[in-house]
Protein backbone atom coordinates (compact mmCIF):
# COMPACT_ATOMS: atom_id res chain seq x y z
CA UNK A 1 0.00 0.00 0.00
CA UNK A 2 2.99 2.64 1.50
CA UNK A 3 4.98 1.75 -2.07
CA UNK A 4 2.54 3.32 -4.71
CA UNK A 5 4.92 4.30 -7.22
CA UNK A 6 8.85 3.18 -8.44
CA UNK A 7 10.70 6.25 -6.51
CA UNK A 8 9.17 5.88 -3.35
CA UNK A 9 9.48 2.43 -2.95
CA UNK A 10 13.49 2.89 -3.69
CA UNK A 11 13.85 5.30 -1.19
CA UNK A 12 11.46 2.92 0.97
CA UNK A 13 13.53 -0.37 0.27
CA UNK A 14 17.07 1.98 1.13
CA UNK A 15 15.05 3.06 4.75
CA UNK A 16 14.69 -0.93 5.48
CA UNK A 17 17.97 -1.87 4.77
CA UNK A 18 19.35 0.19 6.68
CA UNK A 19 16.94 -0.43 9.44
CA UNK A 20 17.46 -4.65 8.92
CA UNK A 21 21.29 -3.86 9.31
CA UNK A 22 20.69 -2.25 12.39
CA UNK A 23 18.50 -4.85 14.02
CA UNK A 24 20.98 -7.41 13.22
CA UNK A 25 23.20 -5.23 15.31
CA UNK A 26 20.76 -5.08 18.03
CA UNK A 27 19.94 -8.43 18.33
CA UNK A 28 23.88 -9.43 18.67
CA UNK A 29 23.78 -7.00 20.93
CA UNK A 30 21.56 -9.22 23.07
CA UNK A 31 23.41 -11.92 23.20
CA UNK A 32 25.10 -10.12 26.45
CA UNK A 33 22.92 -10.84 29.70
CA UNK A 34 22.73 -8.23 32.63
CA UNK A 35 25.39 -8.20 35.44
CA UNK A 36 24.17 -9.88 38.78
CA UNK A 37 22.26 -7.77 41.06
CA UNK A 38 21.13 -5.33 38.31
CA UNK A 39 18.04 -3.60 39.79
CA UNK A 40 16.60 -2.08 36.77
CA UNK A 41 15.26 -3.26 33.55
CA UNK A 42 16.57 -7.02 33.48
CA UNK A 43 15.23 -7.39 29.86
CA UNK A 44 12.42 -8.32 30.67
CA UNK A 45 10.04 -8.11 27.53
CA UNK A 46 10.45 -10.77 25.09
CA UNK A 47 10.10 -8.48 21.72
CA UNK A 48 13.01 -5.75 22.60
CA UNK A 49 16.75 -6.47 22.59
CA UNK A 50 18.78 -4.84 25.82
CA UNK A 51 22.41 -4.51 26.51
CA UNK A 52 24.34 -3.71 29.69
CA UNK A 53 27.52 -2.96 27.66
CA UNK A 54 28.25 0.43 26.27
CA UNK A 55 28.77 -1.01 22.31
CA UNK A 56 25.60 -2.81 22.62
CA UNK A 57 23.27 0.13 24.05
CA UNK A 58 24.63 1.91 21.44
CA UNK A 59 24.07 0.04 18.62
CA UNK A 60 20.08 0.08 20.07
CA UNK A 61 19.85 3.52 20.47
CA UNK A 62 21.11 4.00 16.49
CA UNK A 63 18.50 1.06 15.88
CA UNK A 64 15.17 2.64 17.69
CA UNK A 65 16.52 6.01 16.26
CA UNK A 66 16.48 5.30 12.97
CA UNK A 67 13.22 3.83 13.25
CA UNK A 68 11.60 7.06 15.23
CA UNK A 69 12.94 9.13 12.66
CA UNK A 70 11.40 7.23 10.22
CA UNK A 71 8.27 7.33 11.76
CA UNK A 72 8.42 10.99 12.35
CA UNK A 73 8.85 11.10 8.59
CA UNK A 74 6.14 8.68 7.48
CA UNK A 75 3.60 11.04 10.18
CA UNK A 76 4.75 14.28 8.80
CA UNK A 77 4.46 12.78 4.94
CA UNK A 78 0.95 11.40 5.48
CA UNK A 79 -0.39 14.53 7.24
CA UNK A 80 0.76 16.46 4.29
CA UNK A 81 -1.28 14.15 2.09
CA UNK A 82 -4.17 15.12 3.79
CA UNK A 83 -4.16 18.87 2.23
CA UNK A 84 -4.55 17.00 -1.45
CA UNK A 85 -7.55 15.58 -0.05
CA UNK A 86 -10.97 17.62 0.02
CA UNK A 87 -10.52 18.16 4.12
CA UNK A 88 -10.55 22.11 4.76
CA UNK A 89 -7.63 23.40 5.07
CA UNK A 90 -8.07 24.93 7.90
CA UNK A 91 -8.99 22.17 9.97
CA UNK A 92 -6.08 20.06 8.43
CA UNK A 93 -3.60 23.27 8.50
CA UNK A 94 -4.47 24.44 11.66
CA UNK A 95 -5.49 21.14 14.21
CA UNK A 96 -4.33 18.19 12.17
CA UNK A 97 -0.73 18.82 10.80
CA UNK A 98 0.45 20.63 14.79
CA UNK A 99 -1.02 17.68 16.73
CA UNK A 100 0.72 15.25 14.19
CA UNK A 101 3.70 16.88 14.04
CA UNK A 102 4.27 16.86 18.02
CA UNK A 103 3.46 13.19 17.95
CA UNK A 104 6.82 11.85 18.18
CA UNK A 105 8.14 14.09 21.04
CA UNK A 106 4.89 13.64 23.25
CA UNK A 107 5.19 10.09 22.82
CA UNK A 108 8.38 9.82 24.28
CA UNK A 109 7.57 11.98 27.33
CA UNK A 110 4.76 9.88 27.86
CA UNK A 111 6.30 6.58 27.44
CA UNK A 112 9.44 7.99 30.44
CA UNK A 113 7.00 8.53 33.02
CA UNK A 114 4.64 4.93 32.72
CA UNK A 115 7.09 2.31 32.91
CA UNK A 116 8.61 1.06 36.05
CA UNK A 117 11.93 3.32 37.53
CA UNK A 118 10.18 6.33 36.42
CA UNK A 119 11.67 8.87 38.10
CA UNK A 120 14.57 7.73 36.92
CA UNK A 121 13.27 7.71 33.27
CA UNK A 122 11.58 10.92 33.38
CA UNK A 123 14.80 12.28 32.80
CA UNK A 124 14.70 11.60 29.32
CA UNK A 125 11.39 12.99 28.63
CA UNK A 126 12.63 16.32 30.23
CA UNK A 127 15.63 15.78 28.18
CA UNK A 128 13.47 15.66 24.80
CA UNK A 129 11.39 18.34 25.72
CA UNK A 130 14.61 20.67 26.39
CA UNK A 131 16.36 19.19 23.63
CA UNK A 132 13.61 19.82 21.03
CA UNK A 133 13.02 23.32 21.85
CA UNK A 134 16.50 24.64 22.74
CA UNK A 135 17.56 22.34 18.65
CA UNK A 136 14.99 24.37 17.02
CA UNK A 137 15.65 27.87 18.91
CA UNK A 138 19.68 27.33 17.80
CA UNK A 139 20.28 25.13 15.44
CA UNK A 140 17.69 25.30 13.45
CA UNK A 141 17.11 28.99 13.35
CA UNK A 142 20.66 29.59 12.92
CA UNK A 143 21.13 27.47 9.84
CA UNK A 144 17.96 28.75 8.33
CA UNK A 145 19.72 32.23 8.83
CA UNK A 146 22.63 31.03 7.23
CA UNK A 147 21.64 29.35 3.86
CA UNK A 148 19.02 31.77 3.56
CA UNK A 149 20.87 35.23 3.95
CA UNK A 150 20.33 37.54 1.25
CA UNK A 151 22.21 41.17 1.19
CA UNK A 152 20.27 43.86 2.76
CA UNK A 153 20.17 47.48 1.14
CA UNK A 154 19.60 50.51 2.84
CA UNK A 155 16.62 52.82 1.78
CA UNK A 156 17.92 56.91 1.22
CA UNK A 157 15.25 57.02 4.78
CA UNK A 158 17.32 54.68 6.81
CA UNK A 159 15.13 51.45 6.57
CA UNK A 160 16.54 48.46 5.45
CA UNK A 161 14.97 45.73 2.91
CA UNK A 162 16.34 42.06 2.14
CA UNK A 163 16.87 41.32 -1.77
CA UNK A 164 15.54 38.39 -2.31
CA UNK A 165 17.75 36.08 -4.10
CA UNK A 166 20.72 38.27 -4.22
CA UNK A 167 24.10 37.11 -2.56
CA UNK A 168 26.84 38.24 -3.94
CA UNK A 169 29.07 37.79 -0.87
CA UNK A 170 29.35 36.46 2.43
CA UNK A 171 29.15 39.48 4.93
CA UNK A 172 28.23 39.32 8.48
CA UNK A 173 27.38 43.11 8.70
CA UNK A 174 25.50 43.60 5.04
CA UNK A 175 23.98 40.45 4.72
CA UNK A 176 20.53 38.84 6.98
CA UNK A 177 16.98 37.47 5.89
CA UNK A 178 14.14 39.75 5.82
CA UNK A 179 10.78 37.92 7.58
CA UNK A 180 7.39 39.07 7.46
CA UNK A 181 5.86 41.42 10.45
CA UNK A 182 3.79 38.25 11.59
CA UNK A 183 6.88 36.74 12.69
CA UNK A 184 6.71 38.67 16.09
CA UNK A 185 3.27 37.59 16.66
CA UNK A 186 4.27 34.23 16.52
CA UNK A 187 7.14 34.38 18.45
CA UNK A 188 4.95 36.55 21.08
CA UNK A 189 2.88 33.72 21.51
CA UNK A 190 6.02 31.39 22.33
CA UNK A 191 7.02 33.93 25.15
CA UNK A 192 3.43 33.99 26.39
CA UNK A 193 2.69 29.82 26.67
CA UNK A 194 6.39 29.55 28.36
CA UNK A 195 4.87 30.98 31.36
CA UNK A 196 3.48 28.18 32.52
CA UNK A 197 6.63 26.63 33.64
CA UNK A 198 7.12 29.27 36.00
CA UNK A 199 3.87 28.13 38.11
CA UNK A 200 5.46 24.51 38.54
CA UNK A 201 9.09 25.95 38.48
CA UNK A 202 8.13 29.01 41.38
CA UNK A 203 6.83 26.26 43.67
CA UNK A 204 10.36 23.90 43.29
CA UNK A 205 12.04 26.99 43.93
CA UNK A 206 10.07 27.90 47.42
CA UNK A 207 10.92 24.14 48.25
CA UNK A 208 14.24 24.50 47.41
CA UNK A 209 15.98 23.47 44.28
CA UNK A 210 18.81 21.88 46.31
CA UNK A 211 16.56 19.66 48.09
CA UNK A 212 16.65 16.41 46.31
CA UNK A 213 16.46 13.81 49.10
CA UNK A 214 13.81 15.24 50.87
CA UNK A 215 10.03 14.49 50.06
CA UNK A 216 8.36 17.24 47.99
CA UNK A 217 5.52 19.27 49.88
CA UNK A 218 1.71 18.29 48.21
CA UNK A 219 1.98 22.02 46.41
CA UNK A 220 4.54 21.28 44.04
CA UNK A 221 2.14 18.26 42.88
CA UNK A 222 -0.49 20.72 42.69
CA UNK A 223 1.33 23.46 40.99
CA UNK A 224 2.22 20.61 38.18
CA UNK A 225 -1.52 20.08 37.58
CA UNK A 226 -2.46 23.72 37.30
CA UNK A 227 0.22 24.25 34.33
CA UNK A 228 -1.01 20.89 33.42
CA UNK A 229 -4.95 22.97 32.80
CA UNK A 230 -3.22 26.21 31.70
CA UNK A 231 -1.09 24.15 29.07
CA UNK A 232 -3.98 22.24 27.72
CA UNK A 233 -5.76 25.29 27.43
CA UNK A 234 -2.99 27.37 25.75
CA UNK A 235 -3.03 24.42 23.43
CA UNK A 236 -6.64 24.82 22.43
CA UNK A 237 -5.95 28.31 22.17
CA UNK A 238 -3.21 27.65 19.97
CA UNK A 239 -4.99 25.06 17.33
CA UNK A 240 -8.01 27.59 17.26
CA UNK A 241 -5.85 30.00 16.25
CA UNK A 242 -3.98 27.99 13.63
CA UNK A 243 -7.69 26.83 12.01
CA UNK A 244 -7.79 31.49 11.54
CA UNK A 245 -4.43 31.60 10.09
CA UNK A 246 -5.65 29.13 7.56
CA UNK A 247 -8.79 30.49 6.72
CA UNK A 248 -7.13 33.44 5.84
CA UNK A 249 -4.56 31.67 3.96
CA UNK A 250 -1.81 32.41 6.36
CA UNK A 251 -0.72 28.75 7.78
CA UNK A 252 2.71 28.20 7.05
CA UNK A 253 2.09 24.54 6.85
CA UNK A 254 -0.79 25.17 3.86
CA UNK A 255 1.29 28.35 2.38
CA UNK A 256 4.67 25.78 2.24
CA UNK A 257 2.27 22.61 0.84
CA UNK A 258 1.11 24.98 -2.10
CA UNK A 259 4.62 26.59 -2.79
CA UNK A 260 5.89 23.10 -3.33
CA UNK A 261 3.32 22.14 -5.82
CA UNK A 262 3.80 25.15 -7.52
CA UNK A 263 7.44 24.98 -7.99
CA UNK A 264 6.92 20.85 -9.10
CA UNK A 265 3.78 22.03 -11.73
CA UNK A 266 6.46 24.75 -13.24
CA UNK A 267 9.68 22.94 -13.00
CA UNK A 268 7.66 20.01 -14.73
CA UNK A 269 6.09 22.03 -17.67
CA UNK A 270 9.94 23.41 -17.95
CA UNK A 271 11.43 20.16 -18.50
CA UNK A 272 8.87 18.62 -21.10
CA UNK A 273 9.87 21.86 -23.14
CA UNK A 274 13.15 21.16 -22.61
CA UNK A 275 13.38 17.82 -23.72
CA UNK A 276 11.13 18.46 -26.82
CA UNK A 277 13.86 21.24 -27.73
CA UNK A 278 16.59 19.07 -26.90
CA UNK A 279 15.19 16.13 -29.19
CA UNK A 280 14.08 18.85 -31.80
CA UNK A 281 17.76 20.23 -32.38
CA UNK A 282 19.36 17.28 -32.85
CA UNK A 283 17.14 15.39 -35.28
CA UNK A 284 17.50 17.41 -38.96
CA UNK A 285 14.69 18.41 -40.68
CA UNK A 286 16.11 19.91 -44.17
CA UNK A 287 16.05 17.38 -46.97
CA UNK A 288 14.76 14.68 -44.86
CA UNK A 289 12.72 11.68 -46.33
CA UNK A 290 9.56 10.44 -45.22
CA UNK A 291 10.84 7.48 -43.02
CA UNK A 292 13.15 9.77 -41.14
CA UNK A 293 10.62 12.38 -40.83
CA UNK A 294 8.39 9.67 -38.97
CA UNK A 295 11.75 8.54 -37.02
CA UNK A 296 11.97 11.77 -35.92
CA UNK A 297 8.05 12.54 -34.47
CA UNK A 298 8.70 9.05 -32.85
CA UNK A 299 11.64 10.31 -30.86
CA UNK A 300 10.21 13.65 -30.03
CA UNK A 301 6.92 11.37 -29.38
CA UNK A 302 8.72 8.54 -26.67
CA UNK A 303 10.46 11.75 -25.17
CA UNK A 304 7.33 13.41 -23.94
CA UNK A 305 5.81 10.08 -22.99
CA UNK A 306 8.32 9.40 -20.74
CA UNK A 307 9.06 12.52 -19.08
CA UNK A 308 5.09 12.76 -18.25
CA UNK A 309 5.84 9.69 -15.93
CA UNK A 310 5.15 10.99 -12.70
CA UNK A 311 8.35 9.14 -10.88
CA UNK A 312 10.69 10.84 -13.37
CA UNK A 313 8.69 14.31 -13.35
CA UNK A 314 9.00 14.70 -9.54
CA UNK A 315 13.02 13.66 -9.54
CA UNK A 316 13.16 15.92 -12.78
CA UNK A 317 11.26 18.01 -11.22
CA UNK A 318 13.17 18.25 -8.02
CA UNK A 319 16.05 19.22 -9.60
CA UNK A 320 15.06 21.59 -11.66
CA UNK A 321 13.41 23.42 -8.62
CA UNK A 322 17.06 23.58 -7.43
CA UNK A 323 19.29 24.71 -10.59
CA UNK A 324 17.07 25.58 -13.24
CA UNK A 325 16.81 24.16 -16.58
CA UNK A 326 15.97 26.51 -19.94
CA UNK A 327 12.17 26.09 -21.15
CA UNK A 328 12.99 25.68 -24.59
CA UNK A 329 11.34 28.58 -26.18
CA UNK A 330 10.04 28.72 -29.62
CA UNK A 331 13.19 30.67 -30.59
CA UNK A 332 15.29 27.86 -30.10
CA UNK A 333 13.49 25.09 -31.66
CA UNK A 334 14.18 24.56 -35.50
CA UNK A 335 11.55 22.29 -36.83
CA UNK A 336 7.78 23.01 -36.61
CA UNK A 337 6.60 22.71 -33.01
CA UNK A 338 3.40 23.01 -34.25
CA UNK A 339 3.20 19.24 -35.37
CA UNK A 340 3.52 18.25 -31.78
CA UNK A 341 1.64 21.15 -30.18
CA UNK A 342 -1.38 18.84 -29.53
CA UNK A 343 0.76 16.09 -27.69
CA UNK A 344 2.96 18.60 -25.68
CA UNK A 345 -0.57 20.16 -24.62
CA UNK A 346 -2.19 16.52 -23.67
CA UNK A 347 1.27 16.00 -21.92
CA UNK A 348 1.01 19.03 -19.80
CA UNK A 349 -2.65 17.92 -19.08
CA UNK A 350 -1.26 14.45 -17.97
CA UNK A 351 1.38 16.11 -15.87
CA UNK A 352 -0.61 18.11 -13.85
CA UNK A 353 -3.39 15.59 -12.74
CA UNK A 354 -3.33 14.95 -9.64
CA UNK A 355 -3.38 10.83 -7.87
CA UNK A 356 -6.76 9.40 -7.69
CA UNK A 357 -8.35 11.01 -4.24
CA UNK A 358 -8.90 7.50 -2.98
CA UNK A 359 -5.00 6.53 -3.93
CA UNK A 360 -3.99 9.26 -1.85
CA UNK A 361 -6.65 8.99 1.26
CA UNK A 362 -5.24 5.40 1.02
CA UNK A 363 -1.74 6.65 0.80
CA UNK A 364 -1.97 9.28 3.97
CA UNK A 365 -4.02 6.68 6.30
CA UNK A 366 -1.18 4.03 5.76
CA UNK A 367 1.64 6.38 6.01
CA UNK A 368 -0.02 7.69 9.72
CA UNK A 369 -1.27 4.50 11.13
CA UNK A 370 2.56 3.13 10.19
CA UNK A 371 4.11 6.02 11.78
CA UNK A 372 1.72 6.66 15.01
CA UNK A 373 2.13 2.71 15.76
CA UNK A 374 6.08 2.90 15.11
CA UNK A 375 6.32 5.97 17.46
CA UNK A 376 4.33 4.12 20.25
CA UNK A 377 5.64 0.79 19.81
CA UNK A 378 9.70 1.81 19.88
CA UNK A 379 9.43 4.77 21.96
CA UNK A 380 9.28 2.84 24.95
CA UNK A 381 13.13 0.60 24.26
CA UNK A 382 14.41 3.77 23.42
CA UNK A 383 13.97 5.04 26.55
CA UNK A 384 15.07 2.21 28.13
CA UNK A 385 18.06 1.98 25.83
CA UNK A 386 18.70 6.23 27.12
CA UNK A 387 18.42 4.83 30.44
CA UNK A 388 20.88 1.96 30.62
CA UNK A 389 23.42 3.74 28.68
CA UNK A 390 23.74 6.30 31.59
CA UNK A 391 22.83 3.52 34.56
CA UNK A 392 25.23 2.73 37.21
CA UNK A 393 25.19 -0.36 37.55
CA UNK A 394 25.94 -1.11 33.87
CA UNK A 395 28.68 -0.43 31.62
CA UNK A 396 27.96 3.39 31.31
CA UNK A 397 28.48 6.53 30.13
CA UNK A 398 29.54 8.90 33.22
CA UNK A 399 27.06 11.14 32.56
CA UNK A 400 22.88 11.77 32.94
CA UNK A 401 20.07 10.24 31.01
CA UNK A 402 18.94 14.04 30.26
CA UNK A 403 22.32 15.14 28.52
CA UNK A 404 21.66 12.42 26.36
CA UNK A 405 18.31 11.97 25.13
CA UNK A 406 18.83 16.27 24.75
CA UNK A 407 20.99 15.84 22.06
CA UNK A 408 19.75 12.34 20.38
CA UNK A 409 15.87 12.29 20.76
CA UNK A 410 15.42 15.77 19.20
CA UNK A 411 17.46 14.69 16.14
CA UNK A 412 15.34 11.68 15.64
CA UNK A 413 11.98 12.98 15.96
CA UNK A 414 12.62 16.46 14.61
CA UNK A 415 15.04 15.46 11.88
CA UNK A 416 12.75 15.69 8.49
CA UNK A 417 11.20 19.04 10.13
CA UNK A 418 14.81 20.14 10.55
CA UNK A 419 15.99 19.54 6.80
CA UNK A 420 12.30 20.49 5.53
CA UNK A 421 12.88 24.38 7.13
CA UNK A 422 16.36 24.37 5.83
CA UNK A 423 16.19 23.37 2.55
CA UNK A 424 12.73 25.87 2.43
CA UNK A 425 14.98 29.00 3.42
CA UNK A 426 18.11 27.85 0.97
CA UNK A 427 15.21 29.26 -1.72
CA UNK A 428 16.07 33.01 -0.42
CA UNK A 429 12.98 34.13 -0.87
CA UNK A 430 11.01 36.74 2.32
CA UNK A 431 8.20 34.06 1.95
CA UNK A 432 10.14 31.09 2.61
CA UNK A 433 12.29 32.29 5.23
CA UNK A 434 9.04 33.54 6.86
CA UNK A 435 7.25 30.13 6.63
CA UNK A 436 10.74 28.62 8.34
CA UNK A 437 10.99 30.70 10.83
CA UNK A 438 6.83 30.36 11.66
CA UNK A 439 6.92 26.84 11.90
CA UNK A 440 10.45 27.05 13.98
CA UNK A 441 8.21 29.24 16.84
CA UNK A 442 5.07 27.41 16.38
CA UNK A 443 6.87 24.21 16.66
CA UNK A 444 7.93 25.56 20.62
CA UNK A 445 4.65 26.80 21.08
CA UNK A 446 3.64 22.93 21.00
CA UNK A 447 6.46 21.90 23.39
CA UNK A 448 5.30 24.78 25.38
CA UNK A 449 1.31 23.71 25.66
CA UNK A 450 0.80 19.64 24.74
CA UNK A 451 4.46 18.24 25.40
CA UNK A 452 4.46 20.22 28.61
CA UNK A 453 1.24 19.88 29.58
CA UNK A 454 1.94 15.59 29.42
CA UNK A 455 5.16 15.88 30.94
CA UNK A 456 2.58 17.89 34.15
CA UNK A 457 0.06 14.89 33.74
CA UNK A 458 2.72 12.92 34.33
CA UNK A 459 4.42 14.66 37.82
CA UNK A 460 0.76 14.57 39.12
CA UNK A 461 -1.46 11.52 38.26
CA UNK A 462 1.81 8.96 38.63
CA UNK A 463 3.07 10.81 41.76
CA UNK A 464 6.61 11.90 40.66
CA UNK A 465 8.80 14.18 41.66
CA UNK A 466 10.29 17.67 40.24
CA UNK A 467 13.52 18.14 40.13
CA UNK A 468 14.06 19.92 36.71
CA UNK A 469 14.58 23.58 38.13
CA UNK A 470 18.21 23.37 36.23
CA UNK A 471 16.64 22.24 33.04
CA UNK A 472 13.64 24.86 32.84
CA UNK A 473 15.64 27.57 33.81
CA UNK A 474 17.93 26.95 30.39
CA UNK A 475 14.07 26.82 28.20
CA UNK A 476 13.06 29.85 29.53
CA UNK A 477 16.48 32.23 28.90
CA UNK A 478 16.60 31.15 25.08
CA UNK A 479 13.10 31.56 24.71
CA UNK A 480 13.27 34.66 26.17
CA UNK A 481 16.46 35.73 24.01
CA UNK A 482 15.29 33.94 20.88
CA UNK A 483 11.65 36.04 21.22
CA UNK A 484 13.31 39.28 22.06
CA UNK A 485 14.99 38.89 18.82
CA UNK A 486 12.06 38.73 16.73
CA UNK A 487 10.43 41.57 18.95
CA UNK A 488 13.47 43.79 18.77
CA UNK A 489 14.79 43.31 15.22
CA UNK A 490 11.26 42.95 13.77
CA UNK A 491 11.85 42.29 10.06
CA UNK A 492 15.69 41.64 9.83
CA UNK A 493 17.61 39.05 11.17
CA UNK A 494 21.66 40.21 10.72
CA UNK A 495 23.69 37.71 9.91
CA UNK A 496 25.89 38.17 12.64
CA UNK A 497 23.39 36.71 14.88
CA UNK A 498 24.41 33.38 13.28
CA UNK A 499 27.35 33.01 15.81
CA UNK A 500 25.74 33.85 19.28
CA UNK A 501 22.69 32.12 18.34
CA UNK A 502 24.93 28.70 17.50
CA UNK A 503 26.58 28.98 20.83
CA UNK A 504 23.63 29.20 22.56
CA UNK A 505 22.97 25.28 21.88
CA UNK A 506 26.42 24.53 23.94
CA UNK A 507 25.85 26.91 26.69
CA UNK A 508 22.47 25.10 26.76
CA UNK A 509 24.28 22.11 28.24
CA UNK A 510 26.56 23.65 29.85
CA UNK A 511 24.33 26.39 31.69
CA UNK A 512 22.21 22.96 32.83
CA UNK A 513 25.01 21.36 33.83
CA UNK A 514 26.61 24.56 36.02
CA UNK A 515 23.22 24.34 37.94
CA UNK A 516 23.54 20.87 38.78
CA UNK A 517 27.05 20.37 39.49
CA UNK A 518 27.96 23.58 40.75
CA UNK A 519 24.99 25.36 42.47
CA UNK A 520 23.33 21.54 42.98
CA UNK A 521 19.89 22.17 41.71
CA UNK A 522 17.90 19.09 40.88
Amino acid sequence: ILLLNRSEMIGNVRVVGVLLACAALARAANSTTATPGYSGDQCESEIFPCSNKIGGNLVLIVFYGLTLGVAAKLISDGAELLLDLNFPAAIVGGVVLPVLGAVPDSAMILVSGLGPGAQQQLSVGMGTLAGSTILLLTVAWAFSLLVGRVDIHTRPDGSKQGLDKTCTRFSFLTQGVEVNTSIKWVAAGMLATSLPYLIVQSSDWVFGPTKINVPQPSYVKWAAFATMIICFIGFVLYLVSQVESARRGNNAKVLEHEKKKRIIVSAAHAFLNAAIAQQARNIPVVGESAEEGASRQNVIDNTVRNAASKWKLKTRANAVARNGVPSGSAEDIHVNINDVAPLVKATEQEAEEEEPKWRVAVKSVSQLVLGVGMVTFFSDPMCDALTALTDPANQHIPIGAFYLSFVVTPLCSNASELVSSILFAMKKEKENISLTYSQIYGACIMNNTLCLGVFCALIFFRDLEWYYSAEVTMILVFEAALGAVALTCRHIYPLWLLLPVLAFYPLSIGGVAFLENVLHWG
